[in-house]
């Protein structure tokens, strides 16, 4: 009986190994970005969208119901963070880094802004959709 709980205790333990270890490296080398966003009165702005910027190319995340969010993953080095939520002025915040193995925290209160609304008029180009060619003719004088 003692051999069989001994025997089970190890496959438990191996099997927890191999379920946590995977994610375990992407930790050891990577920051993470998080935070919230919430409006001057302190309520919470959700569906907020958060990208962070860097030379490595660019990661988004959406705020939730809380405001909260988090970006994962992140290669250590100096970001930008721009954060766009609807009815509210965009901030832009440069220069934060995200170090090895540690999570930045940061908070916005966001200003209402001016909500612009734009109507394009007039009407597109028509293309002939039968036909391939560009219509230009060449001339041999136009070469000499």
């Amino acid at each position: 009986m003692t051999r069989q709980r001994i025997l089970l205790t190890l496959l438990l333990a191996g099997v927890m190994t191999a379920v946590v270890m995977p994610a375990f490296p992407q930790e050891l080398t990577t920051g993470t970005i998080a935070g919230t966003v919430a409006d001057d009165k302190g309520k919470p702005i959700a569906d907020a969208v958060i990208t962070a910027m860097s030379s490595q190319g660019a990661r988004k995340a959406l705020s939730d119901k809380n405001g909260y969010f988090i970006i994962p993953f992140l290669t250590p080095g100096v970001y930008s963070l721009q954060i766009i939520a609807a009815g509210y002025s965009t901030i832009v915040q440069d220069d934060i880094r995200v170090r090895l193995s540690e999570k930045t925290s940061v908070s916005y209160a966001m200003q209402p802004g001016k909500v612009e609304t734009v109507t394009v008029t007039g009407k597109a180009p028509l293309v002939d959709r039968t036909t391939t060619s560009i219509g230009s003719n060449i001339k041999v004088s136009d070469f000499t």
